[in-house]
């Protein structure tokens, strides 16, 4: 506890303070959406906001929004990771058969890398609203109403950042 206590300084707290306040029930909603107990999902609120805590910089935060979304979505993936290890340390598979499945070649590898990488800049390069938004909806899940929500915009400038992501993507697409 000390290490978070030594993060959470007199600056910062009214940061945190309004951080909670604008991200704390579209983070329940989200964990709710994802199947959580109610209890489950206000356990990983509150795990949410103790990793900001630990930010060095709060203050430097250019998108609050993204960051804590990404702490939750990493969250969820952590905790699904360890009950699928405790699941699989719990079934022994009494089969012997082996399961074989075609390996991709490394010209394919690389080729799917390259692609993957031009992907993840077309999506930096979006302006950050527009990068927001497009994260939000394709990678955590949420609806332009949840958007809206969270971001403060309204939900056709939500669908008109989501039309101008798609129109960057599909262009690349094209060029790929």
């Amino acid at each position: 506890m000390s290490g978070e206590s030594d993060k959470l300084t007199p600056e910062n707290k009214l940061s945190i303070e309004s951080l909670i306040g604008v991200y704390q029930r579209p983070l329940l909603r989200y964990f709710l959406r994802q199947g959580l107990s109610a209890s489950d999902s206000n356990d990983c609120v509150q795990e949410v906001f103790a990793r900001v805590i630990k930010k060095d910089d709060l203050e430097g935060l250019k998108n609050p929004q993204g960051y804590i979304f990404t702490i939750a979505s990493n969250l969820l993936k952590d905790r699904s990771r360890r009950q699928r290890t405790s699941k699989a340390d719990k079934h022994q598979d009494s089969s012997d058969t082996p399961i074989f499945c075609e390996r991709p070649s490394q010209d394919r590898i690389l080729a799917g890398r390259q692609e993957l990488e031009l992907v993840k800049k077309a999506i930096l390069a979006m302006p950050p609203k527009t990068q927001s938004v497009f994260v939000l909806n394709r990678f955590e899940g949420l609806k332009y109403r949840e958007i809206a929500d969270v971001t403060g915009m309204s939900i056709s400038s939500v669908e008109k950042h989501m039309m101008s992501a798609l129109k960057r993507l599909n262009t690349l697409k094209e060029l790929l």
